[in-house]
């Protein structure tokens, strides 16, 4: 998939510090687990973040240097915390233009990412606690 707008909503069944979520995109290899994409972060307290996986990249990421590249390189949010509690539905609203991701959470802007891949796979990710989606779209930009 390229050049969309992807709506999702989702919450978390009970509170917990390992509620941890995401919505993959530009994913090169299903295959994985964990695979080769960039992850728009749900997890709680940090949803907008953005995870490198597996050797990804986004122009924003900053290596440090003279450290060793981390297992799971982050390009952190730009705003405040716009999620809602444990129990209450959030939205995030992704749009995938030429590569360019842009991400609002709860309407309110949080992150920008400029990758050199263009199309791939899209996925959810559960990992830790119970979390539920619904209304979940996809439309051409």
């Amino acid at each position: 998939y390229g050049d969309y707008i992807l709506h999702a909503e989702w919450r978390w069944v009970e509170a917990g510090e390992s509620n941890n979520s995401g919505i993959f995109l530009l994913i090169e290899t299903p295959e994985n687990p964990f695979p080769n994409g960039i992850e728009c972060q749900l997890a709680a307290g940090r949803a907008g973040d953005f995870v490198l996986l597996n050797g990804s990249n986004l122009a924003e990421y900053i290596q440090t240097p003279n450290e060793p590249r981390p297992k799971f390189p982050l390009v952190q949010k730009k705003n405040a915390l716009s999620e809602k509690p444990a129990g209450e539905w959030n939205k995030a609203d992704i749009a995938v233009k030429d590569g360019v991701i842009t991400v609002y959470i709860n309407d309110v802007y949080q992150n920008t990412g400029t990758n050199k891949i263009k199309t791939g796979y899209i996925g959810l990710q559960s990992e830790g606690k119970a979390v539920q989606f619904r209304n979940v779209t996809l439309r051409k930009w």
